[in-house]
């Protein structure tokens, strides 16, 4: 797809997840026990874009960089990873499709991969007039073909839990944006 990148349009936001039973928030850790007492540790190896209700600190929790394109008279967002400070996990990754349908890190290289819309509560498309340093609510990340992020295979350890992200199975998710940049460039 190509098509004319909106810089006025394009932002960092971090999302809470409001779906009732699924509240935590976007990231990519994983949990596993450590320790002889077996408390819960945030685990970033893997490269999944995970749902999670661990207790991570505000300058922790991993933020995305939204590209806003324009298309047919369409809008699209690539959406990236933003962790871009020292020690950053992942840095700089797309949001993309693996080939069983869950939701990866992928290095943000070769075509544009502007596969991403937001959805309001009114089941329309997010204008990206409405775009600015502020909270957007009910937001649901809906796929160009149509299927929306959904919660799957939900993991406890503990008193915390994850979930991986998939387009098949379990309930569509929405989403708390709070927008905190407007007006940023394609990161290198």
């Amino acid at each position: 797809m190509a098509g004319n990148f909106l810089r006025d349009r394009s932002f960092i936001a971090t999302l809470d997840c409001t779906t009732p039973g699924w509240e935590g928030f976007l990231d990519t850790c994983e949990l596993s026990l450590y320790g002889t007492g077996g408390y819960p540790v945030p685990n970033y190896k893997n490269g999944w874009l995970t749902l999670t209700n661990y207790p991570l600190d505000r300058e922790r929790r991993t933020s995305f960089w939204f590209g806003c394109w324009e298309y047919e008279g369409q809008h699209f967002y690539e959406v990236r990873t933003n962790d871009l400070g020292p020690g950053a996990v992942h840095p700089n990754l797309r949001l993309g499709w693996s080939h069983n349908n869950y939701i990866g890190l992928y290095p943000a290289k070769g075509r544009l991969a502007a596969e991403w819309q937001l959805q309001g509560n009114d089941g329309q498309m997010v204008a990206p007039s409405r775009i600015a340093v502020d909270t957007l609510w009910g937001v649901s990340l809906k796929f160009t073909h149509g299927s929306a992020m959904r919660a799957y295979a939900r993991r406890q350890v503990r008193n915390y839990w994850y979930s991986f992200l998939n387009e098949a199975e379990g309930p569509t998710l929405r989403f708390k944006l709070s927008i905190s940049q407007v007006g940023v460039g394609i990161p290198d």
